[in-house]
């Protein structure tokens, strides 16, 4: 809305129940992710809470619970509506196939760089590549004369996946109860 002042639609921002949805879901399902790890392993590393996969999937959850929100506000048969449930399942499943590939493939990969009696050459080629895209972490660590290998992000289990979308779904839940929505 044009009309409002700056300051109201900052406020709007603040109060929206959109907003709380996905913070709240995603903050709520990296806090789960580390206290599932914890009682699976019984380390309690919060740096844990930033890694891709494991469960629940905190960017199905997020996406889930806002359009639980949109479908409550606008209508489950609006075309806002739509838009959010097809967002959500695209993100359910490229959390559940592509990044889970991907990440397969990166740990594969990862493996045959560790075996390889070129290890060095790989390395330095990875490293070389990453200094030039400037990414953080690499770029660091090459001037300390180390060799480093490349970030590999895990994907999803479909259970994991599923266990995302309930989460989000019932804190969008709560979040239209706690607004007054329902």
């Amino acid at each position: 809305m044009l009309s409002q002042s700056v300051a109201d639609q900052i406020m709007g921002f603040i109060t929206s129940p959109y907003i709380y949805a996905a913070l709240i879901a995603y903050i709520g399902g990296q806090i789960l992710k580390i206290l599932i790890r914890w009682m699976r392993t019984g380390s309690l590393l919060a740096h844990g809470a930033f890694a891709s996969g494991d469960m629940p999937s905190t960017h199905t959850a997020t996406v889930v619970a806002v359009a639980t929100v949109v479908g409550y506000v606008s209508g489950f048969n609006s075309p806002v509506f739509a838009l959010a449930f097809l967002l959500a399942v695209i993100v359910a499943y490229d959390a559940c196939h592509v990044r889970r590939a991907v990440g397969e493939q990166g740990m594969v990969m990862i493996e045959l760089v560790k075996n390889s009696g070129e290890r060095k050459k790989l390395l330095s080629t990875v490293n070389a590549d990453l200094i030039n895209r400037r990414e953080s972490g690499a770029v660091s660590a090459s001037r300390k004369g180390q060799q480093v290998l490349p970030y590999n992000a895990k994907g999803h289990l479909l259970t994991e996946v599923i266990a995302g979308a309930l989460f989000g779904l019932i804190v969008g839940i709560a979040v239209c109860i706690l607004w007054g929505l329902i």
